[in-house]
């Protein structure tokens, strides 16, 4: 099934199912059979996680965002996988030291302190 190409389209349709349902494991099988038929779970997965730049999606389990909230997001998490030496193949890898991590921390602390919102927005706890 994953031996059709990804296009345009399947970009913008992944990016309504992130806005409709989310990025969490319940969200997979509905962004499939909603937008994107004929995927796999695990496909959809990958394709989420390169397009938030972040390997590890289990911090946005229960986060929703339009489009621009994921380009903003993905921009984010560049920004500390250069600033960490953690970027690779265009997304936010972790290392053994957990550097990624304690940036995230940092910036997030950062950013409630100074009341600045984040993209997207949380629709369940993680």
């Amino acid at each position: 099934t994953e031996k059709v190409k990804w296009g345009h389209a399947d970009w913008q349709n992944l990016y309504k199912g992130i806005e409709k349902f989310g990025i969490d494991p319940s969200s997979w099988r509905k962004i499939i059979d909603t937008y994107c038929p004929n995927r796999e779970v695990l496909f959809i997965r990958i394709k989420a996680s390169r397009a938030i730049g972040s390997q590890g999606l289990n911090r946005y389990h229960g986060w929703i965002g339009n489009k621009a909230d994921v380009l903003a997001e993905y921009e984010r998490n560049k920004q500390i996988g250069l600033a960490t030496g953690c970027w690779k193949g265009g997304i936010l890898v972790e290392n053994d030291h957990k550097h990624a991590e304690a940036a995230i921390k940092k910036r997030d602390a950062e950013e409630a302190a100074a009341g600045v919102e984040p993209p997207g927005k949380r629709i369940k706890l993680h």
